[in-house]
C-alpha cells in the first residue's frame, strides 16, 4: 500500500478468530438450524480452510499452521461434543499426506525433509550442513554455545566467544530467529525471563476467558490464546530443532510492523472482553458501597 508493506495473512487470522467466535458462540441463537454441532463445525471448517489455503498458496506455511490449533481450541470451548473434535483430528491426519505432496512448495518440502533427517541420522546432518540444513545447524550452535550467561553485554566471556548470529545470519535474526538471538546473547537466564513473561501474559488471558460475559467473548480470548501459544512454540521450537523452520515471529519481540499491530489488536480484544464482563453487585463490595 504505497510505501507501506502489509502482510494480509496476519489480518486474516484476527478476522478468523472473530468469525469463528460468532459461529461457535451465538450463531445457533440467531439461526436455529445451527443448533446441530455438525453444521457449526462444517461452516467453521469452510470459513477456516478457505483463508488457510489462500495463505498456504501465498506461500506462507507458518501463518497457515496457526489456523489448526486456533480452530481446535475454539471447538473445544465452543460447546461442541468431544467426539466431534476427535473425528475432525482423524480426518485432518488422513489429509496431511495429500497436503504435503500436493499443497506444499518444493522448498517447504525440503525444510521438512531436512528437519527429519537431522533428527534421525548423523550422516544426513553432516551432508545437509552446507545445504538446506545450514540455518538450523548454526541455530543449534548459537543456542547450545550460549550457556547460562550468554555472549551478550551481560556475559563475562564475551571476549572469548564468537557470536554466531552476527556472523552467519545478521539480517534474518531480527524476526524469524529472534529467540535464538536472545538465547545466544543473554543465555538461558535471558530466554527464561522472556518465556516466563509471555507465559504470565497467556495465563492472564486464560483468567479473562473464565470471567467473560458470554460464550462469544470467551471464544475470542481462547482464539487469541491458541494463536499466541502457536506463535511462541513454533518460533522457539524451530530455533532448537523441535519443529521445522516455518518463519513464524515471536509476539512483542520479533521485528515486523503488521505482526506487531495484529498482536496489539488481539490483546485489545482480550481487554475488551475483560472490560465488558458482568460482575454481580452482590459479589462486588465496591459496587454495594457506591449504591449505598
Amino acid at each position: 500500500m504505497g510505501s507501506i508493506t502489509v502482510q494480509p495473512s496476519q489480518f486474516a487470522i484476527v478476522a478468523g478468530i472473530a468469525v469463528l467466535a460468532i459461529v461457535f458462540g451465538d450463531l445457533q441463537r440467531v439461526v436455529p438450524v445451527f443448533r446441530y454441532p455438525f453444521l457449526r463445525i462444517l461452516l467453521g471448517s469452510i470459513l477456516a480452510v478457505v483463508p488457510m489455503a489462500l495463505i498456504l498458496k501465498e506461500p506462507d506455511l507458518g501463518s497457515a499452521m496457526v489456523w489448526g490449533p486456533m480452530f481446535c481450541g475454539m471447538i473445544l470451548v465452543g460447546s461442541i461434543p468431544f467426539r466431534y473434535l476427535i473425528a475432525l483430528i482423524l480426518i485432518v491426519m488422513t489429509i496431511l499426506p495429500l497436503a504435503y505432496f500436493f499443497g506444499l512448495k518444493d522448498y517447504q518440502k525440503r525444510r521438512i525433509d531436512t528437519y527429519i533427517r537431522m533428527l534421525t541420522t548423523t550422516e544426513a546432518k553432516i551432508e545437509d550442513i552446507q545445504g538446506d540444513g545450514w540455518v538450523p545447524y548454526h541455530l543449534q550452535l548459537a543456542v547450545g554455545s550460549s550457556g547460562f550467561e550468554g555472549k551478550g553485554p551481560l556475559s563475562r566471556k564475551v571476549e572469548d566467544q564468537r557470536s554466531i548470529h552476527r556472523t552467519f545470519f545478521p539480517h534474518e535474526a531480527i524476526n524469524d530467529f529472534i529467540s535464538g538471538v536472545i538465547c545466544e546473547e543473554f543465555g538461558f537466564r535471558g530466554m527464561l525471563l522472556v518465556l516466563s513473561g509471555i507465559s504470565l501474559l497467556i495465563f492472564q488471558c486464560i483468567f479473562v476467558a473464565f470471567y467473560a460475559r458470554d460464550q462469544m467473548g470467551r471464544l475470542v480470548v481462547v482464539g487469541v490464546v491458541a494463536a499466541m501459544m502457536t506463535y511462541v512454540f513454533m518460533n522457539v521450537g524451530m530455533n532448537i530443532l523441535l519443529v521445522p523452520i516455518t518463519g513464524l515471529p515471536l509476539p512483542f519481540i520479533s521485528y515486523g510492523g503488521t505482526f506487531m499491530l495484529v498482536v496489539l489488536f488481539m490483546f485489545g480484544l482480550v481487554q475488551s472482553v475483560w472490560v465488558h464482563r458482568n460482575i454481580s453487585p452482590a459479589k462486588n463490595p465496591r459496587a454495594r458501597a457506591v449504591e449505598a
